[in-house]
């Protein structure tokens, strides 16, 4: 009878292994890898995925929605969950089927119990952990597009200083270059003329970057707007925000290098502690030897 428990045991274990390799064949397609296609995933109507409850009490926790996070990494929703579940079941399913196998094999009801609770705590930590390695993913990607951003603004800019109109000079610029910021950008300016006099360029950049969760993208709409609708120097207000994209670059650099340097810290200061431990193991021995 044991037997022929762990037997059906192991069947179900591999039936599930073979339809989650099988999910987890279908292609992800970040918006780096999208050749020279503007093409943009839509979120599924009416969809907030299994854990949507768990989802936007982390993502408030860390400045950015998992909605953001979808628009950056080009992914909807429904793969997003269906990779989830597929990668925390098969982190959990694998100790879990283990050791149910040896429970069968042993008619032990207590590793029963303690193999559902494992199981359990692997699900609800995977679950967590594939949110945090996409969020990390997702933040990347935001920080290649705003170097993207900063290239853009410098071509629109040398555009500008070549007597082009600030119209012209933006659809110059993201024609000319390649890339994730480049394509969103483009994308972006291209839905704003095709809608004519009810979306402006600059309403359709701040909406680009309220999706995507790029402030330089927002504070670029908002300024040259404003400077249109006030009657400011939109070349001007252009410049300035070409010039704080740049600034802003060159501090969240030095301030990541700045933390590389105090992370070095520590296992410095632990090796000069195990040296002279080292040095000083000698005398204190003999110390206390009498």
């Amino acid at each position: 009878m044991n037997a022929a428990i762990a037997a059906l045991l192991c069947g179900t274990f591999a039936s599930g292994v073979i339809a989650v390799i099988f999910g987890l064949r279908r292609p992800m397609q970040p918006l780096n890898t999208l050749g020279g296609s503007d093409q943009v995933v839509t979120e599924v109507a009416g969809y907030s995925g299994f854990f949507g409850w768990f989802d936007e009490i982390i993502s408030s926790q860390s400045g950015t929605s998992l909605a953001s996070d979808l628009a950056v990494m080009n992914i909807d929703r429904r793969t997003y969950e269906t990779r989830r579940l597929s990668a925390a079941a098969l982190i959990a399913g694998v100790p879990y089927a283990f050791l149910l196998v040896i429970a069968a094999a042993t008619s032990s009801v207590f590793l029963m119990i303690t193999a559902t609770v494992i199981g359990v705590i692997l699900f609800v930590v995977a679950i967590f952990g594939y949110w945090w390695a996409f969020h990390g993913k997702a933040q990347k990607e935001r920080d290649v597009m705003r170097h993207g951003l900063s290239v853009f603004l410098d071509l629109a800019v040398l555009q500008l200083a070549g007597g082009a109109g600030v119209a012209a000079s933006l659809d110059a610029a993201a024609e000319r270059g390649s890339g994730t910021a480049f394509r969103r950008i483009r994308t972006a300016l291209q839905v704003a003329s095709s809608q004519g006099q009810s979306l402006s360029p600059y309403e359709s950049l701040r909406q680009l970057g309220e999706e995507l969760a790029l402030p330089d993208l927002i504070d670029l709409g908002n300024a040259m707007d404003r400077a249109e609708s006030t009657g400011g120097e939109v070349k001007s207000a252009l410049r300035r925000q070409a010039h704080r994209v740049r600034t802003r670059l060159g501090q969240d650099e030095k301030a990541a290098a700045g933390s590389r340097s105090v992370t070095m810290t520590l296992p410095q200061t632990l090796m000069l502690a195990g040296f002279m431990v080292f040095l000083l193991y000698p005398f204190i021995a003999a110390l206390f030897s009498g």
